[in-house]
């Protein structure tokens, strides 16, 4: 365990000599990128990442320069993590980048270690809350039969608490709960809606031209109505046009 902690310290150390080099004006160009452990093809994963290996066409403008970038790692780390989510592989697991820098030649080598694990087919996805609720529910976005998608999953999660806040539940929250059979995924949106929010007040600032009541026109939610996330989204479309 010792020896593992040791191992994942010494990427830090590395990133920060790479930092004190940028900081002195020079530059490391990126020799290699390594993906040991992942059976996707290569260049699916460059693809998704900002640091690549220079090209004969990294000189031009708008295309990938091929040096390294280290406030850029973290950040390519969570594109390959989601990348894997996005594909079914919910056990997907990505190592925090160690970029191997010669200062010799002033070039580097960044190494990732990936588990993908099992691709997960969404079996069942069901909604669950209080049936008292009278609510329009959207059309989910995660899909049976269908490889799992964690950007559908969040879509999901964002429009059912839009849903539930057109009905005055403005702090409604959505956990899902997966549970895994196999390769197989089952999802239920699990909603604690909360307690309904009437408007108290409306006030109007930053508007030195026209009369309130000229603008509180264009307000769709009024003192004592239930909050609606529609009529307030409508509201602010209403007063940019205006």
């Amino acid at each position: 365990d010792n020896m593992a902690n040791e191992e994942q310290a010494q990427p830090t150390v590395e990133v920060f000599t790479a930092t004190r080099a940028l900081k002195k004006g020079e530059k490391l160009t990126i020799k290699e990128v390594n993906f040991y452990g992942a059976k996707i093809d290569k260049s699916d994963l460059l693809d998704n990442i900002e640091n690549r290996p220079k090209t004969f066409w990294s000189f031009l403008p708008f295309v990938n320069s091929g040096e390294l970038n280290v406030y850029k790692l973290l950040s390519d780390k969570e594109s390959l993590q989601n990348y894997y989510l996005n594909l079914g592989f919910m056990d997907a697991y990505v190592s925090e980048p160690i970029a191997k820098s010669n200062f010799d030649n002033y070039s580097t080598i960044i190494d990732y270690q990936i588990h993908e694990g099992i691709r997960y087919i969404v079996k069942k996805v069901s909604i669950d809350y209080p049936k008292e609720i009278k609510v329009t529910l959207p059309q989910l976005n995660l899909k049976t039969d269908k490889y799992f998608n964690i950007s559908a999953l969040r879509e999901d999660i964002k429009n059912i608490q839009h849903a539930f806040a057109n009905e005055g539940y403005a702090y409604a929250k959505v956990y899902p709960d997966i549970k895994k059979e196999k390769n197989n995924a089952f999802i239920t949106y699990r909603v604690i809606p909360g307690e309904i929010v009437y408007i108290r007040n409306v006030i109007i600032k930053g508007n030195t031209k026209t009369l309130d009541r000229v603008i509180i026109g264009d307000v769709f939610l009024v003192p004592g109505d239930k909050y609606s996330y529609k009529d307030l989204i409508d509201s602010k479309n209403a007063l940019q046009r205006s």
